[in-house]
């Protein structure tokens, strides 16, 4: 976050917009962290292929900080458990995607 000049990072936002889901939808978080999770799921909308993917992944730490810190970003299927989450977590965001 405190390097814009890499470009976004979706992995990230999308796991820990998971993880608020979740603490939302169980009760453990305040209800102004409704908005924060579909705040971060529009945001990740832009970043959907046309087939359901999402962009903007940073490598894995094999290649180490230089790779991740470089702007250069991939597709990771691993990405869509973590929207899967939060579908599952907030229903109602469901209706706002639109792939199609």
């Amino acid at each position: 976050m405190h390097q814009p000049e890499t470009g976004p990072e979706t992995s990230g936002t999308a796991g820990i917009a998971a993880a608020l889901a979740i603490g939302h939808n169980w009760g453990r978080l305040p209800q102004s962290y409704e908005k924060v999770v579909h705040t971060a799921w529009n945001g990740l909308k832009s970043h959907l292929t046309p087939d359901g993917y999402l962009r903007g992944t940073a490598q894995a730490n094999k290649g180490g900080e230089d790779l991740q810190r470089n702007g250069f970003r991939v597709i990771s299927p691993y990405t869509l458990g973590f929207l899967g989450q939060i579908q599952a977590a907030m229903p109602g965001l469901y209706t706002t995607l639109q792939i199609i």
